[in-house]
């Protein structure tokens, strides 16, 4: 009873919630803003180093490997104070993207994805548990939030990226470092005014087996979940454009098309996480994913303004799943959230990293349509792990001794 009482946060004054989640979630948007460059660029690269779609999948799934850190950045963040630098990873992150354009062969190309992909696990492992606080009992209102910076990042970087190019060109991206370093300054001044990084308070933890076996009812399920979709997933958010330029379109319009899957999964960010306040995270994951595998197929089935409908209403249906999941791993132990957080996401990006690689294999092997058709496919099989998810027992009961204490 009294490790729980130790341990639970300080809900912060409603009054400063709203501007202490922005700021959260501006620098989620600096760091997803620059992750999100690399797709709209793969057709580029595929060309200039002569790359298979198995080899552009690689590349892609050098800035999730990093991600398997996730855990030991989380159980740090539980003891100390890692949050007061959390405006410092997207300015590394963006550093290290913004030196793709100029990278001299595949080898740097690669070290540089793998840098900035470390930092950007960094990243999620300790600020999203941050966001989590900041939100108290309406968890999943509060990950909508933080969830909606990196949406707008990855909606609008593919964007602003190709139009960049277009009026300079490739070799000149590292000229975004010096922006991306007033961003992360003027975070730093924000940030440290936020008072769950200001007032630490270091969680009483037992031993890392045991703090992993507290998760694992939950972690289980939910990766199946997550490994279901994967392929999905990848599809449009990594190959998108390269399946629309080999079928005619421009480089601008296939990067339009991934700003529009990322446009649809900023309203399903919302309205995911205010539903699973009010109804519960099974419900809203059910929906999520049968659908954006229906829409997905008419995607793949349609032209013209069906198509792009069908890839808008892909991504909202996507967008709903990760703020619910972040959500319920979060509630699910909330004595050590930044550690069941990191690992959560760290299966998270792995998985996402194999499924780039596989899908790039597909893509290779049996063309863009049946490797499309497949990921639409095995997302579905996911509907049978969600009802193997527990329910909220358990936080409820910790809520009740949190309260009698």
């Amino acid at each position: 009873m009294t490790e729980i009482h130790a341990t639970t946060e300080k809900y912060l004054p409603k009054q400063s919630k709203l501007w202490q989640a922005a700021m959260l979630s501006s620098s989620h948007f600096l760091n997803d803003i620059f992750t999100s460059i690399l797709s709209p660029l793969l057709p580029l690269l595929i060309v200039n180093f002569s790359l298979s779609k198995f080899e552009a999948g690689m590349l892609a799934a050098l800035v999730s490997w990093p991600s398997i850190t996730q855990p030991i950045f989380g159980r740090l963040a539980d003891k100390v104070n890692l949050q007061q630098y959390i405006f410092l990873f997207p300015f590394i992150t963006a550093t290290f993207m913004s030196l793709v354009g100029v990278a001299p062969n595949t080898a740097m190309l690669s070290l540089f994805l793998l840098l900035a992909g470390l930092s950007s696990a960094c990243f999620h492992a300790v600020a999203a548990p941050i966001a989590g606080k900041t939100s108290g009992r309406s968890s999943g209102k509060g990950l909508s939030l933080w969830m909606i910076g990196g949406e707008l990042g990855f909606t609008l970087g593919p964007i602003l990226i190709i139009a960049f190019i277009n009026g300079f060109s490739l070799q000149k991206t590292p000229l975004l470092i010096p922006l991306a370093a007033v961003a992360a300054a003027f975070l730093y001044f924000r940030l440290n005014r936020v008072d769950a990084i200001k007032n630490h308070t270091p969680a009483i933890q037992g031993s890392f087996k045991k703090t992993f076996k507290t998760i694992t009812p939950m972690l289980v399920p939910i990766i199946f979940v997550a490994a279901s979709r994967a392929l999905l997933q990848s599809a449009t958010n990594v190959y998108i454009p390269t399946y629309l330029t080999e079928k005619g379109a421009n480089l601008w319009l296939a990067g339009t098309a991934l700003s529009l899957v990322m446009g649809g999964s900023i309203v399903g960010t919302i309205l995911g996480g205010i539903y699973k306040d009010k109804i519960g995270g099974k419900p809203v994951l059910l929906v999520s994913l049968v659908g954006s595998s229906i829409f997905f197929f008419m995607f793949l089935f349609t032209t013209n303004g069906l198509q792009i409908a069908a890839i808008l209403l892909t991504g909202f249906f996507s967008g709903m799943y990760l703020p619910v999941a972040l959500s319920m791993v979060q509630e699910y132990s909330p004595q050590n959230r930044s550690f069941a957080n990191g690992t959560y996401l760290a299966f998270l990006f792995s998985i996402g990293a194999l499924s780039n690689m596989v899908l790039g294999l597909l893509y290779d092997n049996f063309g863009s349509y049946r490797a499309f058709l497949i990921s639409g496919i095995v997302s579905l099989f996911g509907i049978l792990f969600i009802f193997l998810i527990p329910n909220h027992e358990h936080e409820k009961k910790l809520s009740m001794e949190e309260s009698n204490d």
